[in-house]
């Protein structure tokens, strides 16, 4: 009986946390919105030097789960 408190405490936390998100999402501005929006990310890797590996071959656009690829390699 423990255990299942524990997991209905846990998903009342996340519930409450969702909604949050969804509150301020909403309550923010629109000018906010468009900023986000129109958002654009770049990667960046080292130039290539003699003292520097190669990375031609394994530059790659995404960044990570949160962001995603990037707009623009360079």
């Amino acid at each position: 009986m423990r255990l299942r408190e524990k997991v209905k405490e846990a998903k009342k936390a996340n519930r409450e946390a969702r909604e949050a998100r969804n509150k301020a999402k909403e309550e923010t501005s629109e000018e906010t919105k468009r900023a986000f929006e129109s958002m654009r990310f770049y990667k960046f890797y080292p130039v290539k030097t003699p003292d520097t590996p190669d990375v031609s071959e394994v530059k790659a656009p995404f960044i990570n789960r949160y962001y995603g690829k990037a707009h623009e390699v360079l």
